[in-house]
């Protein structure tokens, strides 16, 4: 399996192409796409699009994960993240890619073991988790796509994720 896995956000988006050899997770490629904040909010949401188009037509993944959103305090920002959801949903559809979120719960469960875990936790656990391909991680956008993809491989597997909140 070959899978991308996204973490959403129109200011920066994680992305992470991972696979598997031997049951291991292998990461492929990741990146934190950022637009730049001058840049109409349409357009950042259009290069978003692309970069995504781009990585699916350059890595074949045939499986996307992506993050659910999961809150509410700045409904603006709520908003244009639902919308950013729903271009890489419609994209990789478009692209006839088979789908699967997680709230950010499963995904701590999943590759911490506790639903309640922090940021470190997650970064902490990832390279004991998958094998990394040598490049320093730049943002938790980044972490937060690579642990969305440990995920679903893990839940392709049968592991149980968690019930979604």
């Amino acid at each position: 399996m070959k899978l991308i896995s996204v973490d959403p956000g129109y200011g920066r988006t994680g992305f992470a192409i991972l696979s598997e050899k031997d049951r291991k997770p292998i990461l492929v490629h990741s990146e934190c796409f950022e637009t730049e904040k001058n840049t109409p909010y349409e357009e950042r949401l259009t290069f978003v699009g692309r970069r995504l188009e781009y990585l699916i037509k350059t890595y074949g993944p045939n499986h996307m994960a992506i993050e659910k959103l999961f809150f509410a305090k700045n409904k603006k920002t709520a908003m244009h993240i639902a919308e950013v959801r729903g271009m890489c949903i419609y994209q990789a559809k478009n692209l006839n890619i088979d789908i699967t979120e997680y709230t950010p719960n499963q995904i701590k469960n999943a590759v911490t073991g506790n639903s309640n875990a922090n940021k470190k936790d997650i970064i902490r656990m990832i390279p004991l988790l998958i094998t990394m391909n040598g490049t320093q991680k730049k943002h938790d956008d980044e972490y937060d796509a690579i642990a969305a993809g440990i995920t679903h491989l893990a839940a392709a597997r049968g592991v149980h994720v968690g019930e979604a909140i």
